[in-house]
């Protein structure tokens, strides 16, 4: 959808498809898509390492009504992380 906002600054009423407005846009709309696009790098995983210790084995209350879990070994390794 394309607007004109310098007449519909509300966004409401679409430039109609095909009218000769809306073909004199898309090329620069389409090239700075384009130049966007081809500027994004892959992002990087923040959080690249797992440890089976860090988990809820001992939410705070636990032992006042029994429920926790003994917590296991740390063995922090690097998660494999799909993207």
């Amino acid at each position: 959808m394309i607007v004109n906002l310098g007449l519909d600054v509300g966004e409401r009423e679409p430039v109609p498809f095909g009218s000769d407005e809306y073909n004199s846009a898309l090329p620069a709309l389409l090239a700075t898509r384009d130049a966007f696009l081809s500027s994004l790098d892959e992002g990087t995983p923040q959080l690249t390492y797992c440890d089976p210790a860090v988990g809820p084995w001992s939410p705070p209350g636990c032992d006042a009504i029994g429920s926790c879990y003994p917590v296991p070994p740390s063995n922090r390794t690097e998660c494999i992380v799909h993207h």
